[in-house]
């Protein structure tokens, strides 16, 4: 079983330049957020997160969509915890992870940000309970006392360091046989 960090560096991987998603953390955090414009009463924030196969050719293959979702509606932040029923997948050596995580209101998508693996060189990605980690932020300000009063609201997802260490854990891949796994990763 493999730990993946949300980490605060970027690479390019079969054609997705994205953040990071190694078994090893960076250093440095780092966060992306969704706001609100002004609104009468605060929302609901939800993280929810987007998984696929990313393909040597730049294609990809849906694993899960809008999974693992976590909420806040109360002005806070910290690490929330939650888990998604990875599938059973073939995978090509060339193959990498892609998680994309997102912000949302409601049915209102605020904010984005993929996350890439390396190549993982695994022929199988096995059917695993993964558990997500995500730091999240969330935020409700009075803008303009009214009346009516005005509020915006927002939320952050924060990743890259010990303190801010989003991350999967329970990730399951299968090498061909006599592959140093050391050496690919």
């Amino acid at each position: 079983m493999s730990t993946f960090y949300h980490r605060s560096d970027s690479h390019t991987i079969n054609g997705l330049n994205g953040y990071k998603l190694l078994e090893t953390q960076s250093s440095s955090g780092t966060y992306f957020q969704g706001v609100s414009g002004l609104v009468p009463v605060c929302g609901t924030i939800t993280f929810k997160t987007d998984v696929h196969v990313r393909h040597s050719g730049g294609s990809q293959t849906l694993l899960g969509s809008g999974v693992a979702a976590v909420s806040r509606n109360s002005n806070g932040s910290g690490m929330q915890s939650t888990t998604w029923s990875c599938p059973l997948t073939a995978l090509l050596t060339t193959d990498a992870i892609r998680v994309t995580e997102h912000i949302y209101s409601g049915a209102a998508l605020y904010a984005s940000r993929s996350f890439v693996t390396q190549q993982l060189g695994a022929t199988t990605l096995e059917a695993s309970t993964w558990t997500f980690y995500k730091y999240t932020w969330y935020n409700c300000s009075l803008i303009m006392p009214g009346p009516p009063p005005m509020f915006q609201y927002g939320g952050r997802f924060y990743h890259g360091n010990s303190t801010y260490n989003s991350r999967i854990t329970n990730v399951s891949l299968t090498f061909p046989s006599g592959t140093n796994y050391a050496f690919i990763m």
